[in-house]
């Protein structure tokens, strides 16, 4: 029996919170870490994000919308990926 999967997505930072931009060698290896995880993935084209803060400031973030098709403990394994 299998694991029941959805549709996710995740927004993928291009930059980290101090503005460097993230390496395409960077964003290639975290491909291929999502591959093995769930099997493959779709990656959209780069978005805009506007973001107000717990403390009403705003922050204007470059995002890459990725798609994964994968169970709910296979995506809590790839946010905690992200998020490191």
């Amino acid at each position: 029996m299998h694991a029941e999967r959805s549709l996710w997505e995740i927004l993928v930072p291009k930059n980290s919170h101090e503005g460097v931009t993230y390496s395409l060698e960077y964003h290639h290896a975290w491909d291929e870490r999502v591959r093995a995880i769930a099997g493959g993935l779709t990656i959209l084209r780069t978005a805009k994000g506007q973001w107000i803060s717990p403390d009403g400031e705003l922050f204007h973030d470059t995002m890459i919308p990725v798609r994964i098709y994968c169970t709910e403990l296979q995506i809590d394994e790839i946010i905690q990926m992200t998020l490191q």
